[in-house]
């Protein structure tokens, strides 16, 4: 079953904040930029970039194919004085202060479909709520993930078309709570560079 959408804490990332703390945007010039792990501070992943006069040319290897393409860089005033940096994402054009690298591009969050595991946890939770209190209106049990088809018996006296909708209702949301099992399960593996035994 395929994830439609992806995780941030499972992404690399460019933060024009960042950068500009580093002075990556002051005058011009060639540099790396590295990623770099805890407490050990040893770099597991890095990219070359250019910067000249708005224009952020970043450089990289990623699944064995080289990039190379140009990140525009905008400011904006600030409150206070000064000026912040941002980028314009290379699909959408959108102004952002982060950039995330998934199917070996830098993106929005938006254009890559991401979102905080928090997000999906709170996803999966308010979707077994809602399953759980359909159960209780069809005086099922509940204490249980999932149900097999012939445990889910219409109550006495319930009309037949309210049954049905909530019978479809349920079913609507135990697909989707399977989904989001998943898709929590593989960014667990992922985070912790692990593989499901049966890869």
């Amino acid at each position: 079953m395929e994830k439609t959408h992806g995780q941030i804490e499972d992404c690399l990332s460019l933060d024009s904040r960042v950068m500009a703390r580093y002075k990556v945007f002051d005058g011009g010039g060639s540099n790396s930029w590295a990623w770099r792990k805890g407490k050990s501070q040893e770099v597991f992943s890095s990219i070359t970039y250019h910067y000249d006069n708005g224009g952020l040319v970043l450089s990289y290897t990623c699944n064995e194919q080289q990039h190379r393409y140009l990140v525009d860089v905008v400011t904006t005033p600030c409150n206070y004085g000064g000026k912040r940096y941002w980028f314009n994402c290379p699909k959408c054009s959108k102004r952002v202060a982060k950039l995330y690298l998934r199917n070996s591009m830098f993106f929005c969050r938006t254009c890559h479909k991401l979102n905080y595991s928090t997000q999906q946890s709170c996803k999966l939770e308010s979707t077994r709520v809602g399953m759980y209190k359909i159960r209780d209106k069809l005086n099922w049990q509940y204490d249980t993930a999932f149900m097999k088809s012939w445990h889910k018996l219409k109550p006495k006296g319930m009309h037949h078309s309210t049954y049905n909708r909530l019978v479809q209702r349920h079913d609507e949301l135990e697909r989707k709570s399977e989904q989001y099992c998943i898709a929590n399960f593989h960014a667990f593996m992922n985070r912790h560079g692990l593989k499901p035994s049966w890869d």
